[in-house]
């Protein structure tokens, strides 16, 4: 259930959108399942009757479902066939893979009540060593004859585990036929760990004077436990009036990190510095309240009106966000929507916001010295639904953003008076943010041809220091997406799916420069002696005054129940005929047309290897999935 803004009361806690998830149950009549196989991963499901005999009151169902993507093996046991076969060495890696699992189990204690638990842990895990030049030359830069060898080569390294878990306990309770009351206990972690080393060495036997190894690393800890009670209890006072009011208890408990370190090594003589730019643990509490009432004035008009109030234990004062929202129905086929309301959000990201790549985003709460952010939503819509069952959808919207703040970052090339440098500082700077945009949806959702056209405009401006307006790294002007599916019979069937959208603003690097700094240090000899370091840092151009190449992706997907071949054919048939398993070949081709979608560049000094002499700044790019293929296919019982 996904409300891209202007959400109703019974949502606190977010500014700009929500999306509920909520797992389907588990079969309360026979055991049954269904799973899917491919070259990429696989998942499987089971669920059941629950029935206690002895107590003929007392039943429900269960449901257990897992993932694991296997790609990373198959590599690896290619490599090893390779290897074996031809006396080679050679070692691909894919540096990708992650798994899940979940748990539901809804226990019917007479026909008032209802229990459900409910598990979900996943982790995502990349781990990936990379050299450069190897990646896009076939080597690295290097030049060698019988005396003299010199070659300069970059690595970039990268350990990324990141994961959840939850465990929910909810008690549905009918008081009676117009009265419900549901009950949530919930526990979760979100854990985000990540570790990224670039290593750039230069090597000259014949003159080691320019023997220079430089090293930087960045580190990324965000870990977020929460623990939420909830409680809501809907009354239906008539089939045109409903109330829905409840209260909400967060104990959230953060713990961030963000640091970098810088090392240096040139002709025996090296140094390192680290900066810390944030190291917090902090706890908050939400409390809140709220009501929500749905009134069916007539045939035709409908309102949703609601307030929400939200205690904040880090603040003195209370939050109040107001909701509204109004349904026309002008024609049987068509309504007109109006949504408005204030929204509070008390947690904030703490990214690097001059930071050209970002991988995801690292959260804290809102501290003690700091309002929090509030944003209002203006919503207005019209849908139109035809004879052939195709909706159309048109919004426009905008959302002005206040009491905003992001994280203020420090040099990692400042002063210091020794080797090694440790600074640590959790400073904030105020902004602002405002977006506006159009939004569109065809989709058909019945017949053998379905799927959805969506297309979005958009723009997105934040304030910074100066007081220069700007789009930040996540705005996109255009996006577009199309989705289809055809099924030409029972037996066959073909999807698509194309995605668009204009490149993310990024701030350039023009250049780059070298810095020299001296300190006094104190040998074994108890001697003082002066040395010297160098540090570089890049003269960049205006913030977000540059974007990155538009994105576009086709992938294409062909089902199919049976193989062609005979012996294939005979399997299936055993399949079916013995075991009575339903099954589906399923053929992807993802991204058909190899678009060379860039995730982001990687700067560096591109040096003579020859001469020692700079030549500038390159910039390489790093791109995302090429063409791939994968077969599968999926089956249930």
């Amino acid at each position: 259930d996904f409300h891209a803004g202007g959400f109703p009361a019974r949502y606190g806690g977010r500014m700009g959108a929500i999306l509920n998830i909520i797992n389907r149950e588990g079969n309360s009549e026979q055991v049954k399942g269904s799973g899917s196989i491919s070259m990429l991963s696989s998942k499987f499901l089971l669920e059941g009757p629950i029935n206690f005999i002895p107590i003929k009151e007392v039943k429900g169902s269960w449901l257990i479902s897992g993932r694991r993507t296997y790609f990373d093996k198959i590599v690896e046991l290619g490599n090893n066939f390779v290897n074996r076969r031809f006396d080679t060495e050679y070692d691909l890696v894919f540096p990708y893979k992650f798994y899940d699992y979940q748990i539901k189990i809804n226990i019917d204690l007479g026909i008032n009540n209802r229990l459900t638990y409910t598990r979900f842990y996943g982790d995502d895990l990349i781990n990936y060593r990379v050299n450069l030049d190897e990646f896009t030359n076939g080597d690295k830069d290097s030049e060698s004859n019988d005396d003299r060898t010199v070659y300069q080569e970059s690595i970039i390294d990268i350990d990324w585990p990141w994961g959840n878990y939850t465990n929910g306990l909810t008690w549905r309770y009918i008081a009676s036929p117009n009265l419900f009351i549901k009950t949530f206990l919930s526990s979760s972690r979100y854990r985000f760990d990540l570790d990224i080393g670039y290593e750039d060495n230069f090597f000259d036997n014949n003159d080691i004077t320019r023997n220079t190894s430089t090293n930087f690393n960045f580190s990324f800890t965000d870990i977020i436990n929460d623990l939420s009670l909830e409680s809501e209890i809907s009354w239906l006072l008539s089939s045109k009036h409903s109330i829905t009011s409840g209260y909400q208890i967060k104990n959230i408990r953060y713990e961030l990190n963000t640091g970098t370190s810088y090392s240096f090594d040139m002709n025996e003589f090296d140094t390192t510095i680290v900066v810390i730019p944030l190291d917090m643990k902090d706890t908050t509490m939400e409390i809140s309240a709220y009501v929500q009432d749905k009134y069916r004035v007539n045939d035709k008009f409908t309102i949703q009106a609601g307030l929400r109030v939200t205690s904040y234990n880090l603040h003195d004062n209370l939050y109040f966000d107001p909701r509204i929202g109004l349904k026309y129905q002008v024609y049987d086929n068509v309504s007109v929507k109006l949504n408005w309301g204030w929204f509070h959000q008390f947690l904030t990201i703490a990214n690097n916001p001059d930071e050209n790549f970002r991988i995801i985003d690292l959260w804290l709460g809102v501290p003690e010295n700091k309002p929090a952010p509030k944003s209002e939503h203006t919503i207005i819509g019209i849908e139109y639904l035809n004879k052939k069952d195709i909706l159309f959808r048109f919004e426009g919207y905008y959302k002005d953003f206040k009491n905003m703040f992001i994280v203020e970052q420090g040099s990692v090339f400042g002063g210091f008076d020794s080797g090694e440098q440790t600074t640590s500082f959790n400073n904030f700077v105020d902004t602002d943010a405002y977006s506006y945009g159009l939004e569109f949806l065809a989709k058909k959702s019945t017949g053998l041809f379905n799927g959805w056209v969506g297309y979005s405009f958009s723009e997105t401006y934040y304030r910074d220091s100066t007081n220069v307006w700007y789009n930040p790294n996540f705005d996109r002007t255009h996006t577009l997406s199309i989705v289809s599916n055809y099924s030409f019979n029972e037996r066959l069937a073909v999807s698509s799916s194309i995605s668009m959208n204009s490149g993310n603003p990024y701030t350039p690097i023009l250049a780059r420069t070298q810095e020299w700094g001296d300190f006094i240090s104190t040998g074994n000899d108890n001697a003082m002696r002066p040395y010297w370091y160098q540090g570089y840092s890049y003269i960049v151009g205006s913030k977000n005054s540059d974007r990155y190449k538009d994105y576009f992706r086709l992938d294409l997907s062909i089902s199919y129940p049976r193989l062609p071949m005979n012996f294939f054919k005979k399997i299936d048939l055993f399949l079916i005929n013995r075991i009575g398993l339903k099954k589906k070949h399923t053929i992807q081709i993802l991204n058909v047309t190899n678009n060379v979608n860039i995730l982001t560049y990687i700067y560096r000094t591109k040096i003579d290897v020859a001469t020692g002499n700079r030549l500038g700044v390159e910039r390489r790019p790093l791109p995302m999935f090429p063409l791939m293929f994968s077969y599968g296919f999926s089956f249930e019982f």
